[in-house]
């Protein structure tokens, strides 16, 4: 299957800031309602950056009740004329799951019609869920491609993406073909003889490279021993992105749907900063099955 990193959920500090800001509706709230009437009169017209400042308004909910089915449709309209904000702002709500059930594979292809009319941060969000395999097959060649896209757009995280990539190939093509199954054995068999709450560092480490390797079981309790400071030091944010890998990984249905579960759980503990941790910890995971 070849290498790949992986990368637990988005691009969360990427879109942090949230949609463009709508200038017409912003600044006036006195006569927000107005406002809105006439954008969407010019939009039912036509015209596709009212469309556009439709969408963000109905996105935000400024000067009207938030309303994610009108952002979709009136960001529809700007990204069929053209507007790249507007493709980029339709892959963030399928992405982030605004509204509804995330879609990975609708935040793909818009993220992807963004990046092809020169939207850097959209190329930087296409990499980076071409490189996690997230709503497309895995492809770190293509993922360089969009990251390099991204770099020449003023994204500079991308810099960083490109570098893990490279070290990554690097040294999966270094290691000799390791066996994610035995590795676990090995685990099981200390955790039998010595148990499980113990500081055993060889056990810790055979956990570690078996998750690494692809072995869902094995990221999940991996997760786990984070969550629980099993043989290491309590980390919400190492635990939270191990749960987001064995969810995403091409594991048993019963342990996905329970890292799943567990992530959804942590995701609620876990404050603003340690989920931003989390989510640049998750994309530093390297997992070459």
């Amino acid at each position: 299957m070849g290498w790949r990193l992986k990368l637990g959920g988005t691009i969360a500090l990427l879109l942090a800031s949230g949609p463009m800001p709508s200038p017409a509706v912003a600044g006036d709230t006195g006569t927000a309602e107005r406002i809105v009437a006439r954008l969407q009169a010019l939009a039912e017209r036509g015209d596709n950056d009212a469309a556009f400042q439709l969408g963000v308004t109905y996105d935000t909910g400024k000067g009207v009740a938030q309303d994610y089915g009108q952002a979709i449709r009136w960001y529809e309209q700007a990204a069929a004329g053209g507007n790249a904000f507007a493709a980029f702002d339709l892959g963030a709500i399928y992405d982030a799951g605004r509204g509804g059930a995330r879609d990975a594979g609708e935040a793909v292809h818009w993220y992807r019609v963004a990046a092809e009319r020169g939207l850097g941060r959209a190329a930087y969000a296409l990499g980076a869920m071409t490189e996690a395999g997230d709503g497309t097959a895995p492809d770190p060649v293509d993922a360089a491609r969009w990251y390099r896209q991204a770099l020449a757009g003023g994204v500079e995280a991308a810099r960083n993406r490109l570098a893990a990539l490279k070290a990554a190939q690097a040294q999966h093509a270094a290691s000799p073909t390791q066996n994610p199954a035995r590795e676990f054995s090995v685990v099981i068999a200390r955790w039998r003889a010595n148990g499980i709450d113990g500081n055993d560092s060889v056990a810790h480490s055979a956990l570690q490279s078996a998750a690494a390797h692809g072995l869902a079981l094995a990221q999940y309790d991996l997760a786990y021993s984070y969550e629980h400071g099993v043989g290491v030091a309590v980390n919400l944010a190492l635990a939270y992105a191990w749960y987001q890998t064995a969810a995403a990984s091409n594991g048993a249905p019963m342990v996905k749907a329970a890292a799943a579960v567990n992530r959804d759980r942590l995701a609620r503990r876990l404050g603003e900063e340690e989920r931003q941790t989390a989510g640049i910890q998750s994309n530093d995971l390297a997992v070459h099955p």
